[in-house]
Parts: C-alpha cells; structure tokens; sequence
C-alpha cells in the first residue's frame, strides 16, 4: 500500500548554450504534472526545493532554443544540468489530455496536435474556437461572428468533449447556435486529441477533445500582470483582458478580467449584417497551494454573453427587416455559466493520485420578446475524477480512475424544446503503456460506461401554456422515460521512434456516444436554428472504431507531420428534414412556420488526412514556408444519393502561410515577423442533399496578411509589450463557409441568393503588455 511521501529533495543546476557555453537567462524549468516551475537567472542557474520523490517529466523552454524534455527520478538528481541547442522548429512538447500521465507529444499513441499561447495570438478571431480554424482537421459550424462549435474530422457537437484544464465543460452542446462558455484570455495552451477520447473521458467523446488549459504556475517569489487588448475594423470588436498571477511562500494566484463587444459584421454581399453583433463579461479567479505532498487549486470563473440572433429576413428591395437599432436587437441569447472547480495532485511513494471536482450552472435564455426567455434552459452539472498512477515491477506505467456526472436541466422559459431531465454517467478505466525496446512504446487502455437517463413529462393547455387551474384540455408535450445504456471503451497503440528524426505512430480504438435529450426528447422550435426538432427516443448508442496512423519528420530545415485515419460509426443520428404529403416542407407549428426535422440514425463511413510540411530553406534562416492541407470524406452506409454524403463535413482545405521572422532588428525590436497567408476552400459537392437539407458550396481563396514585434526597451526587461497588426480576407472576397449556418437563412429577394455571407475584409491590432517581478 502506497504512503505518502515524506522525503523531500533539492534540484538545482545550470541552463546553458550547447556550442557556446553560456548561461541562458529567463529558461523555464517546469515540472508539469508537479505544477512548478522556475526561471534561470543571470548566471542561468535555477533551483527547486522540498521536490517529492518519485518519476517525473521536466521540460525545459527558452525562445530560439530546442525544447528539452527530459524523465528524471527526483531522488538521483539533485544537481541536474541542461545544454540547449538552437533551432528553427518547436519539436519537443509535453501533452497532457486523452493519456495516462504526461508524456512527450512524439512519443504518445494518440493523435494529438497541441498549440501554444503564441500561435493563438497570431490568429485573427473573434471567439476561441475560430481562433483554431487554421489546425489541420479543425473546423468550426458557425452562426455568425460571436457562435462557433468545433469540428474535429467532419464530426461535432456532442461528439467532441471540450475541457478545461482536463475538467469536462457542460454547456447545452447539442444546441446549432451554442457556442463554447470559455475566455479566450484565460487559455495558455490548446491541446486536441483527433479521435476518441471516450477512454479517459467516457461518453462524448467519439470525435475527439479539445482541451483548453490555463497559464502555468508562475516560479516561487515571482509576479506578473498582463494586459491584452484588441480591435477589429469589420465589426468594430475591441476586447481587453487584465490579469494578475504570482507565487508567494508557495501559494499561488492568477486573477482574470475580460471585457468583449463587436457591432454588426459586414460584407461586399450583404452590407451590414443585422443583428451580429454581441457583448461578453468574463472575470475568473484561482488560489492554489503547492506543498511537498503536492498541489491543490481551487478555481472559480464567470462568463456572461448576450448574442444576436441572426434571422436573415429581408424586404422586397434585399434589405435586412429591423426590429429596432440597438447593438444587439431580437431576437438574441443570454448564456451565463459559472463555475468552481478543484484539483488536486498527490505523491505517493513511485505513484500519485488526481482528484478534479467541479461545479458549475449553465443558463441559456433565447429572447424573442425584450424581457420573458422564450427558451430558458437551466443546467446544473456536477463532475468528478479521480486517478492513480503506478508502475510495477515489470515497468508498466499505468493509472486506473473513476469519473462520472450528475447533471440536471430544467425549462423555465414560456416555450419548451427538451423536457427536464435528470443524467447519471459513471465510468472506470485502466490505462497501461511500456517500453517494450528503447524506442518502441506499446499503450493499452480500457473503460467501462453507464448511464441513466430520466425524463420528466410535461402537460400543456391548448394554448400551449403550463396552467394547473385549466386541466381539461392538457396534451402530452413530453413522454416521462427512463433509458439506461451501457457502453465500452479501449484502445491499443504503438509509437516507434526509428530515429531521432523520424517517427511512426498507430493507434486502434473505440469509442461511444449515448443520444443527448435533444436527440432523444426534443419536440418544438429552436429560435435562431431555422427548424422545429423532433427527437426519437428509439435511438441507439453510437461506437466507432477508428484507425490512426502517424508519420513525423523533421531535420534542420524541413517538418513534415501525415496523419490519415480511417473511422466507422455504427448508429451514427444525425437530422432529417421532414416531408409534407404534398412533397414541400413538413410544418408542425403554423404559429411559426419552420421546416420540422427528425433524428434518425444509420451506419457511417469516414476517412482522410491531414499533412502539415514546414520549410526553412537555408541558408535563409529568417524565412518559413508552412503549407498544411486536410480533408475528410464520410459517407452513409445505408443511403440513397441524395443522403449518400453526412450533413455537415468540411470542404478540403490547402493553406500557405509564408513567414520570415527575426530575433532582434536594430535596438528598438525582437521577436519580429512579418507574414502572408493563402487559404483555398475547395468546392464542397458531397453534401446531404435530401429534403433540400443542404446545398452544394463553391470554391473560394482568403489572403491574410500580418506584421508583429516586441519593443525592447518598453518595460526596461521587466516584461513584454507586443504589437501585432493583421487582415484577413484581404480582397474582400464574398463567400460562404460549407458549415456556416446562416448559409441557409432566407433568400435575398433583390439577387435571388439565399442565407448570408461570412464577413468581409477585417484589420485586426493586437496589444499584449506583461510586466514581471
């Protein structure tokens, strides 16, 4: 039986030049699943103290350097030093999400792509997940500016677990125009696992994770504040964030305020685009403790957004029907989440324990009169996990864990779409991984799943109202059901390192996705969604097995990253749209005539790929070539052809991003880049075209531009001030996304082309000022 640990060691050692042997000051040593770290000073030398003993990975970052990533026993290091070599690329990274412990991105199974504080600042975006559009394989279904869900390999919504510091986030996912309750300022690192992550994670997790974690610990005794601002031409979207985080005698903080709004966005199609715009209030705070037995956090976080609903409707001449000229007009949605977490690590003697709690109330209000919620949905989810990692004697690394939720909704608008439920998920999982030769990791993994679904019935008036007084004239709007399910998860993956240059990976799995309330219950109109839903509480739970294979490459001036995967889906739901007698749109609501669709489910097929080559031609060390290139092909097993293609799968996307970059020009800048950037969205003709369920989405090219430095002596080395300036679409290019919805929004009368355009051609300033202590 495992003891606490309560022998305690010191690190210390020297950061230094590889080929010169200087010392390299401001390094970041950082033990990730310890949650400490430090920076090496003048001298490049650092120091931990009150280090537990056991197994850890330590990485090792400085600008301009090759990231050294490093396992160390604590107790036979107590004077550890790293040489660092210079490099172009960024090959070394430690992942965190859909695996065991912390790993090294190389040398993990799983397909996962991580991003980086950097790369999410070069993006221009108006939310978080549009900032991610630009990873291979990544998509975003979007309503608009303000909306967007991710899209991971042609599949989304509750098919994609969206985390926060590994902490499942709960928001009403299944929802068309719900988007993501995150802060974008409050994200350090994105790491997306592309494939199932129903291992660890259990249901919801067919498609893949997106998790999204926060800034690390800053070292013992240091300070910082941070201050973030950014405009945008198009729709006049200014954004700031202020923030504050330290570490003082091992207790840590990092305080966080957000402020976002943006007008109407506009297009050389459209003009202004009526009721686009919308306002966000985020404000977050985290106290933790880092002790020789480990750490424990403790987070609390509120976000706050009101968003324009956009309709479409338009007069005899194409113009925008308006209601009123205010900033957000109706209809619109109010979406409120707050929550509190906790996370705690533990070392044992050769082994650690996780536990994350959270709680957290998602309120989605959806407006069509200025004060009573149509649609008022109201959920409570509490989650939990808790995790043992150990090795054995044979040198097995393996962690067993236990999660689950308890979730509850309620309606508490004057319309219902889903019924109140109550939702029980809990699940047991053991991972396991080994090095069978020195190059060679072999990991395997298994789950256990079970949930239980109630649903409670609702009674209204012929006036569609709840009204006890009136109970002659009641029908049934919602059955009451109960629907238990259980389901399996496993996976089984090599990663072979062949040289320190090229590596292969192969992963095996599967996972599953039981139906959601919606898919199961739904009877009514979504207001902003375009159609009257209808759920079917005869569906089946989906599982997939998905192949994933892996090829990476790099050496002094090229990177080239292949993934393809192929991926079957039994049961796969998706919507239909219904048919009237007569052949035209089926509508059950005459009140508010909207085209009713049902879930139904089928068999589906997908693969594709993804490669990623970036060049660094030398002898030109300043300049980067990265070309990337993704698609995906699903089609229905048991369709005919016009419901041959799935809804909603991306259009085969090429991009170039040319970039040459310099650490220092002259005495007033470093860090500098300028860039140019092509993107080319081919012609999307393998749509659902049943039912006029979807249409065919031509070709289009996006040119992007951006220049940034750092001013040196800004904040006399204390810190960073950052500008950075950029446009997107810079020929003002009229288009429409394939996964936009309001391509489907009503036709223009005036041209005879149907739903809106994606916005025009938009200027984006950034300013990121930090000063340390």
């Amino acid at each position: 039986m495992p003891i606490l640990v309560s022998a305690q060691i010191n690190i210390k050692g020297i950061v230094s030049d590889q080929k010169s042997h200087a010392p390299i000051i401001g390094a970041v040593v950082y033990f990730q699943e310890l949650q400490r770290g430090c920076v090496s000073n003048e001298n490049g030398y650092y120091e931990f103290k009150d280090m537990p003993i056991g197994k850890y990975i330590v990485q090792v970052k400085s600008i301009g350097y090759e990231t050294i990533i490093q396992t160390i026993y604590t107790k036979d290091a107590a004077a550890l030093d790293f040489k660092m070599k210079e490099t172009i690329f960024e090959i070394h990274e430690i992942v965190t999400t859909g695996i065991g412990r912390s790993t090294e991105l190389k040398l993990s199974p799983v397909s996962i792509k991580s991003v980086d504080k950097d790369f999410l600042n070069l993006q221009t975006n108006s939310n978080l997940i549009d900032a991610l559009k630009t990873v291979p394989g990544i998509s975003q279904i979007s309503s608009g500016v303000a909306i967007s869900k991710p899209v991971i390999r042609g599949l989304g919504y509750n098919r994609i677990l969206t985390l926060v510091d590994g902490i499942r986030q709960e928001g009403q996912q299944w929802g068309d125009e719900h988007g993501i309750e995150i802060d974008e300022f409050g994200v350090e690192r994105v790491e997306i696992v592309k494939g199932p992550g129903s291992l660890v994670y259990g249901s919801d997790g067919l498609a893949g994770v997106i998790n999204f974690i926060s800034p690390s610990t800053i070292s013992n005794g240091g300070s910082e504040i941070n201050y973030n601002a950014n405009y945008q031409t198009n729709n006049q979207l200014f954004s700031n964030s202020i923030s504050s985080a330290g570490t003082k005698n091992d207790f840590s903080w990092n305080l966080i305020a957000t402020d976002k709004f943006a007008k109407d966005y506009k297009n050389a199609a459209d003009g202004s685009v009526y009721n686009s715009g919308f306002e966000e209030e985020d404000y977050a705070a985290m106290l933790g403790i880092n002790k020789r037995w480990g750490y424990s956090r403790l987070s609390i976080s509120n976000f706050d957004q009101k968003v324009g609903l956009v309709e479409g409707e338009r007069d005899s001449i194409g113009g925008f029907i308006k209601n009123t000229l205010n900033r957000i007009n109706l209809p619109f949605q109010r979406i409120t989440h707050q929550k509190i977490t906790s996370s705690t690590f533990i070392a044992l003697a050769n082994s650690s324990i996780n536990i994350d709690l959270a709680l957290q109330n998602n309120k989605r209000r959806e407006y069509a009169e200025p004060i009573v919620p149509e649609l008022f949905f109201n959920l409570t989810t509490f989650t939990y996990h808790a995790k043992f990692n150990f090795q054995n004697k044979r040198n097995w690394d393996m962690s067993t864990g236990i999660s689950g939720m308890v979730q509850s909704n309620s309606n508490q608008g004057v319309a219902f779409l889903i019924p109140d439920y109550l939702q029980n998920d809990l699940g047991l999982y053991f991972i396991s991984e080994k090095f069978v030769k020195p190059n060679l990791l072999f990991s395997l993994g298994f789950r256990a799943d079970y949930r239980k679904l109630n649903t409670q019935k609702l009674l209204l008036n012929e006036n569609g109202k709840v009204d006890p007084i009136d109970s002659l004239n009641y029908f049934v709007k919602f059955n009451s059901f109960t629907k238990n399910s259980f389901n399996f998860s496993a996976a089984a993956g090599l990663s072979y390192q062949y040289s320190d240059k090229l590596n292969f990976k192969l992963n095996l799995s599967r996972g599953f996705r039981t139906p959601n309330a919606s898919e199961l219950s739904s009877n009514g109109i979504h207001e902003g969604s375009f159609r009257y839903e209808l759920g079917n509480e005869n569906l089946k739970s989906e599982f997939n097995h998905q192949l994933d294979f892996a090829l990476d490459y790099h050496s002094e001036h090229i990177k080239i990253e292949w993934s393809p995967f192929v991926n079957l889906i039994n049961n796969y739901i998706y919507s239909e749209k219904l048919k009237s007698a007569s052949g035209g749109d089926s509508l059950l609501d005459l009140k508010d005539p909207a085209p009713a669709f049902k879930f139904v489910q089928s068999n589906a097929f997908l693969f594709g790929s993804e490669i990623f080559i970036d060049v660094h031609p030398h002898p030109i060390d300043w300049l980067h070539i990265e070309n990337s290139f993704s698609f995906v092909n699903a089609v229905n097993l048991k369709a005919t052809d016009s419901t041959k293609y799935l809804p909603f799968i991306p259009a085969p996307h090429y991009r170039i991003d040319i970039r040459g970059q310099k650490k220092t020009v002259g005495s007033y800048f470093k860090n500098a880049f300028v860039k140019i950037s092509l993107d080319y969205y081919s012609t999307q003709s393998r749509f659902f075209s049943a039912y006029g369920t979807e249409t065919a989405t031509p070709s289009y090219v996006l040119i992007g531009a951006g220049i940034g430095a750092d001013l040196n002596n800004a904040t006399k080395g204390k810190g960073v001030f950052k500008l950075l300036l950029s446009v997107e679409n810079l020929t003002d290019e009229v288009y429409q996304n394939h996964l936009s919805r309001l391509k489907y929004a009503p036709v223009n009368p005036l041209t005879g082309r149907q739903g809106v355009f994606n916005m025009g051609r938009n200027f984006s300033l950034k300013l990121i000022y930090k000063l340390s202590d």
